[in-house]
């Protein structure tokens, strides 16, 4: 489309003005097919090429109308879009304490699958240590750091502002801060207790800060350039 921006262009403007991919991949087709059109009709008037080119375009409007036309149609908007708080802050909540209570459940159901052998060995002071410590790095360091990648990626194919992820990603980062687990296992009778919860004390402001903010800069990391790169080709 001559004096008209490219496709990749297009769609990267109906992204960033809030539509979901599969509506900007379908809106890009139907202003291509417009312009086709267009262009069409012009070339059978007898205009040449570049001028029937031109005339299309012009009688196509301008592009940045076009998307703004496009993103005052709620049903094309993405959902993150729609509902930025439940997308970047409620729904990764949920997902993270999903994930810490189904491993919790899933380390129970071993302990009691292996409680008959454990009883009859005992580990030692190191080897417990080990696997508590194994647990917590699981639970209070991958798995919030896990959902928080994935909510910088959400954010990143919505082309949505980086306050809205980061937002949410200092959430994680603050439940994961405030959540404890222990997991000994020792042998013998008992052979080992698995115990968690959220709690918080001002003797620990220090390092439960120190962990919030820790988990939300690594997080934030790799979701930093993307979104300048973004900024970037829009400036262009």
């Amino acid at each position: 489309m001559p004096d008209q921006p490219s496709s990749v262009e297009i769609r990267e403007a109906l992204l960033r003005a809030g539509l979901a991919p599969r509506a900007a991949r379908r809106a890009v087709l139907e202003i291509e097919d417009h312009y086709e059109r267009l262009l069409a009709e012009a070339l059978a008037r007898g205009q040449a090429t570049e001028e029937a080119g031109a005339h299309a375009s012009l009688r196509l409007g301008d592009v940045q109308a076009i998307v703004a036309d496009y993103a005052r149609r709620p049903e094309l908007l993405a959902w993150s879009r729609r509902w930025p708080a439940l997308c970047f802050a409620v729904v990764p909540l949920l997902c993270y304490a999903a994930l810490f209570a189904a491993t919790l459940g899933l380390l129970v159901a071993l302990g009691r699958a292996l409680d008959p052998y454990l009883r009859g060995i005992q580990l030692s002071p190191q080897a417990t240590y080990r696997i508590g410590l194994t647990a917590q790095i699981l639970l209070l360091w991958l798995f919030p750091l896990l959902v928080s990648f994935s909510v910088g990626l959400v954010a990143h194919r919505r082309r949505a502002a980086l306050w809205l992820p980061a937002m949410g990603i200092l959430a994680i980062g603050i439940l994961a801060s405030l959540a404890n687990v222990e997991l000994t296992i020792t042998g013998g009778t008992p052979s080992g207790q698995v115990g968690a919860g959220i709690g918080f004390s001002t003797d620990t402001v220090p390092q439960t800060l120190s962990h919030a903010l820790l988990l939300t800069a690594l997080a934030l990391v790799p979701l930093w350039p993307l979104s300048r790169r973004g900024r970037q080709a829009e400036a262009r």
